[in-house]
């Protein structure tokens, strides 16, 4: 059996933490109190602090809202944030099964880096449409954030799967099989609150809440994976002792 502080569930926690990423980008809100530690909220990081940053932002004057308000909005952002979501969803779902083991690892790992390809595209697309806009349906700096969070979710499913074939893993054991149905959750409430950035000012109650169901199921997930670095600590450790046993005889 694969222990779970293997490095197939170290590359798996990663991906919540872009999910929560995804998922507060999107509610434009950072739960009181949300910290994490660790390199891989980085880009999490980045966003929170993008948010926080265009709330307080002063007011612009009414001739510059009225004369953006007359310009042609590109919606073809929304789009495409909807279509990269969808991508997580497969991806995660074709993670899961991947966890199930056995002969048909290969082929899911594969659909998984399709779904990665698929993905980005898409976000190649809306990097060249933010240049390309006259005016954004809301800032820039903040759908390059989104995007950007909601790629390196899926990059990551990408890099679990290489993992499980780099180390010839084909046997996962429970903890491991629930972080994965864990960032199915994750992928579902995600795809379920970008729609809702189409009318940010009616849906920021929900986009807020659906941020903070994501940060609380990611607790259950970081749990697992410090489980997991126990589950090293210990085994490093009784490999050590049994290797001073057979020298010492």
């Amino acid at each position: 059996m694969a222990l779970s502080g293997s490095p197939v569930c170290f590359s798996m926690e990663p991906i919540l933490s872009e999910q929560v990423g995804s998922a507060l980008s999107a509610a434009g809100t950072v739960p009181l109190g949300f910290t994490r530690g660790g390199g891989s909220t980085t880009s999490s990081k980045r966003i929170y602090e993008s948010f926080v940053t265009t709330s307080t932002e002063k007011p612009r004057p009414k001739m510059l809202s009225w004369f953006q308000s007359l310009m042609p909005r590109d919606e073809g952002f929304f789009d495409l944030f909807e279509r990269h979501a969808q991508t997580l969803v497969a991806g995660s779902r074709a993670l899961r099964s991947l966890l199930e083991g056995g002969d048909g690892i290969l082929g899911y790992s594969q659909e998984i880096k399709r779904h990665e390809n698929e993905a980005d595209l898409i976000t190649r697309d809306v990097l060249l449409a933010v240049r390309r806009t006259f005016i954004t349906p809301f800032d820039r700096g903040d759908i390059r954030d989104l995007i950007t969070a909601m790629d390196d979710t899926i990059d990551q499913m990408h890099q679990t799967a290489k993992a499980t074939l780099i180390y010839e893993t084909r046997d996962f054991e429970p903890p491991m099989r629930r972080m994965g149905d864990i960032i199915i959750q994750a992928a579902d409430l995600t795809v379920a609150a970008i729609p809702l950035l189409r009318s940010m000012g009616q849906n920021a109650g929900k986009l807020n809440s659906f941020g903070e169901e994501i940060s609380c199921i990611e607790d259950e997930a970081d749990a697992i994976h410090d489980q997991g670095l126990g589950g090293v600590d210990t085994y490093r450790i009784h490999r050590t002792m049994a290797a001073r046993v057979t020298t010492a005889r």
